[in-house]
């Protein structure tokens, strides 16, 4: 994969612009998963059971800095995955699988183990 480099605006330097522009090119490999459908695709799939899935039940928009930096450091052995629960338009699926995981509070990260490295 080439890399390339992203050019950092000029003038003034301080924590929040640093904190922004890390966050905003910082590579994001989580899935959202906003239906029944995608989460069966990509939770409960039967031919997906080599590598251990994550979720993040949330109510924020935006996916959290460290959370992408696990999910670019792990890409290959875990999955990560972001489900958005706020207080609107939260379809009845979503909360139906927040329910059967038992989360009450946010953020809540569920980790759905599929895979046992030392059963290999």
């Amino acid at each position: 994969m080439k890399k390339s480099q992203i050019p950092f605006p000029s003038g003034n330097i301080d924590q929040g612009i640093l904190k922004r522009w890390i966050s905003t090119n910082m590579p994001d490999f989580t899935h959202k998963i906003t239906s029944k459908y995608e989460y069966d695709t990509l939770i409960k799939n039967e031919n997906d059971n080599d590598i251990n899935k994550v979720i993040l039940f949330t109510k924020k928009d935006k996916v959290p800095p460290t959370f992408k930096a696990l999910s670019a450091e792990f890409r290959d052995k875990i999955r990560f995955n972001i489900i958005q629960i706020n207080d609107k338009k939260v379809p009845e699926d979503l909360k139906a699988i927040q329910e059967s995981y038992g989360v009450t509070s946010f953020p809540s990260i569920v980790v759905e183990q599929s895979y046992n490295a030392q059963e290999d």
